[in-house]
């Protein structure tokens, strides 16, 4: 049976003046939502948008590059929302599959990038209980788990007891890996990585910031250290020399980035005469709105024809945003229930090597219904 009210007499009471706090708070946060919104609306008009001509020949050229990088021998994935060279993490797979769980325990950072979307220096922390209640929603399917932040090293204790917690709840299958600036790491940090069984280090380059040194003592510790940049338009001779060295370490990889507008910093993006895409990818955010920067693809398409041709030993992967949220609802589905089904297979069959277990079946084409029997 419906419950039926008095709203008239109903509000009178102590009940009443609680739902009237309740009507009131959604009220304020859709308002504050609505200013918040003409904001971000004003920094993209204060952008501003690629014409139409340059949208259209962009578009037609993307098609003429990845025939081109296919023919190279690289691999043309989701669409050509992600294109690698040699080899991809298995935490980029798991990314696009949607089987793995990225998690952000602070906003704190101690950098302050104009186009991060969570810049410091905000002190805000994710409660614990809500990144354990996330774990265990998703435990049967995670093959793969990320801490992100803001800095996830300012706090390297409790980093490092969800790296733990996490190789306890989900099982050892599971591969664990951090995004980090860098500008924290040392000896006794990689140390306590190495204990928490960190799988994969993903160290972020940006301009005037590159410690190679600092990238090859990782390599001491943490099984896949990788490199991850945004790739901003006109920017592609610096990576081009970064990518050589970083070739020379013999690391795992690096990730392009498709550069994004963060909703912010509107005259950062003006004054270097960045325009962006029309086409937008909201993640079912409130708030931002998110659009590619013009040219950045272009850029990363380049690097990689690069790559091929200068013959790179490391993973080259081209991640653009679309990337993020490829697939549609039955896919996704598929796949969880799969990544479910594999991971069943490895705790029955102890008998199995983790390492050649990763190699089996962190591979494109196959995730079958039949993959397992």
């Amino acid at each position: 049976m419906l419950m039926q009210f008095d709203w008239q007499g109903d509000l009178s009471g102590k009940s009443g003046q609680g739902i009237k706090c309740v009507i009131t708070a959604l009220f304020m946060n859709q308002v504050e939502l609505n200013r918040e919104k003409l904001i971000v609306k004003k920094q993209i008009s204060a952008v501003g948008m690629a014409s139409k001509e340059e949208i259209d020949a962009l578009r037609q050229l993307r098609k003429e590059k990845l025939n081109h990088l296919d023919r190279l021998g690289l691999t043309v994935r989701n669409g050509g929302a992600s294109v690698f060279l040699n080899r991809i993490s298995p935490g980029c797979i798991d990314c696009s599959r949607h089987t793995g769980l990225t998690v952000s325990i602070t906003r704190e950072c101690n950098r302050n990038c104009y186009f991060c979307f969570y810049p410091g220096p905000h002190k805000e922390k994710t409660k614990l209980i809500n990144i354990i209640k996330r774990i265990v929603i998703e435990k049967n399917f995670m093959l793969s788990f990320a801490i992100t932040g803001g800095e996830c090293l300012l706090d390297i204790n409790r980093t490092i007891n969800i790296l733990e917690l996490i190789k306890m709840i989900v099982c050892p299958i599971c591969q664990t890996r951090i995004y980090t600036n860098g500008d924290m790491l040392n000896r006794r940090i990689f140390k306590k990585l190495q204990a928490a069984k960190l799988d994969e280090i993903r160290i972020s380059i940006k301009p005037g910031k590159k410690d190679y040194e600092m990238i090859k003592l990782a390599k001491d510790y943490i099984p896949r250290v990788m490199v991850e940049m945004p790739v901003f338009p006109g920017g592609e001779e610096e990576i081009k020399d970064i990518l050589l060295k970083l070739d020379n370490l013999k690391i795992f990889g690096i990730n392009l980035l498709e550069f994004v507008f963060c909703s912010r910093n509107a005259h950062a993006y003006k004054e270097r005469g960045y325009k962006l895409l029309t086409d937008k990818v909201n993640f079912d955010r409130p708030l931002h709105f998110d659009y590619p920067v013009y040219g950045s693809e272009a850029a990363c398409f380049n690097i990689l024809e690069f790559a091929a041709k200068e013959r790179v030993s490391i993973g080259v992967h081209y991640c653009s945003f679309k990337n993020k949220s490829y697939g549609n609802r039955s896919e996704i589905l598929m796949n969880k229930e799969i990544s479910r089904r594999i991971k069943s297979e490895f705790i029955k069959n102890r008998k199995y090597n983790t390492k050649q277990f990763i190699l089996k079946y962190w591979v494109d084409g196959v995730l079958k219904k039949d993959s397992l029997s």
